[in-house]
């Protein structure tokens, strides 16, 4: 199998860059533009300019990302950060027989009490290390999960639902996996 990109692909991620220079420039303009350039900044600006990197960065992930399945491994460049597909990018090559397991769980972020932000979570557990795939980040991921199972023979292993706090994740990384004691990886 050829190049095959597990998320939306050169439309998606084109898309995501030019909206990001669009609201960089444009909240940048208003303050050239605005009679009160403080409260400008303030309820215009610094929104739009936020706004506008986070899409600029989601497009560069996903025009970086990459899975490609062949007769004896795969090969992926896809995104650390789970919630969100945004840079860096993590490369890494894994033969067929390195599989040792595949894991699922969904992760229910909560920011305060209100708002809770679900992703689903996919583990490739390997011989050389654990690989993170979140859905959200690659939409295809499922499809691709497929052919990896028939690859391997495993089958995934279903671990619930995990509810942990935004910051805590930020200030302590990712919740740990069952039978782990503390997080691995990166602070994705």
């Amino acid at each position: 199998m050829g190049n095959k990109p597990a998320s939306g692909g050169l439309l998606q991620g084109v898309s995501l860059s030019l909206l990001g220079i669009f609201l960089i420039v444009l909240g940048a303009a208003v303050l050239f533009f605005a009679h009160a350039p403080f409260l400008a900044f303030i309820l215009m600006s610094l929104p739009a300019i936020f706004s506008g990197v986070v899409a600029l960065l989601h497009g560069i992930a996903v025009l970086s990302t990459r899975i490609v399945i062949s007769g004896s491994q795969i090969s992926l460049v896809v995104p650390e950060w789970r919630g969100f597909p945004v840079l860096p990018v993590r490369r890494v090559s894994v033969k067929w027989d390195e599989f040792l397991a595949i894991r699922h769980r969904k992760e229910v972020y909560r920011l305060f009490a209100a708002f809770s932000f679900p992703v689903e979570i996919f583990a490739l557990d390997t011989s050389r290390g654990r690989i993170v795939l979140a859905e959200r980040s690659l939409p295809g991921i499922r499809q691709i999960l497929t052919q990896v199972i028939g690859r391997t023979g495993l089958v995934i292993q279903e671990e619930g639902e995990v509810t942990v706090g935004l910051f805590q994740v930020l200030l302590k990384g990712s919740p740990p996996w069952r039978g782990e004691q503390r997080p691995t990886g990166s602070p994705s």
